[in-house]
């Protein structure tokens, strides 16, 4: 629109993908993660989440299925969405095996970690239509992003801006107050209840 590149509407211009009854995969049910399954309810979304422990409650009150293992995730998710931190466990927990087992078609965001995804395999799983898209608000390599990531119309590439809010940074800057608080003070922090 800004460029002035629109010239009109034709039926089959600009087709997405619509989110309402599709399956919503959830890796990592942390504060994010939750939220993030909250919200897919709103879309009439089922949702299947894989985190270390089962959590019995969350499925009662949302109607999530607990995923055993994350190729269960992988196959039977139409959109896999990221919510895990990086660690040595994690690290390219999305390689070239587990891209294998994605359904076909399948929708990628990751808004956690670069890491958490190995780019060759992701580019790889693209390019032979493995995925069908990939929303990435966070790079392998950041700030550096593949010549191969930026030229496919099929990835939306953000610059790491999940937390940029005005809200959102102040929230974060008084959780840092308060771990500090925690740190020198832990008797008196442990009492209180968090925000």
């Amino acid at each position: 629109m800004r460029r002035g590149d629109w010239y009109g509407f034709a039926l089959t211009d600009y087709f997405g993908s619509r989110v309402s009854g599709k399956t919503l995969g959830i890796v990592g049910l942390g504060r994010i993660g939750r939220a993030v399954a909250r919200r897919a309810a709103g879309f009439d979304m089922q949702v299947l989440y894989q985190t270390p422990r089962r959590d019995p409650d969350f499925e009662d009150q949302t109607g999530a299925e607990f995923a055993a293992d994350l190729d269960t995730l992988l196959r039977g998710a139409d959109i896999i969405s990221l919510h895990c931190g990086l660690n040595q466990r994690t690290k390219h927990l999305l390689d070239a095996k587990a891209f294998a087992s994605i359904r076909q078609g399948a929708i990628l965001i990751n808004t956690a970690r670069g890491g958490l995804i190995d780019e060759r395999a992701l580019i790889h799983a693209l390019q032979t239509k493995r995925l069908a898209a990939a929303g990435l608000d966070v790079h392998e390599f950041e700030p550096a992003v593949s010549e191969e990531l930026r030229a496919m119309d099929e990835v939306t590439l953000l610059p790491h801006i999940g937390t940029a809010t005005r809200e959102t940074r102040i929230a974060m800057g008084l959780r840092v107050v308060r771990n500090i608080d925690a740190f020198f003070e832990p008797d008196r922090i442990a009492s209180k209840q968090p925000d």
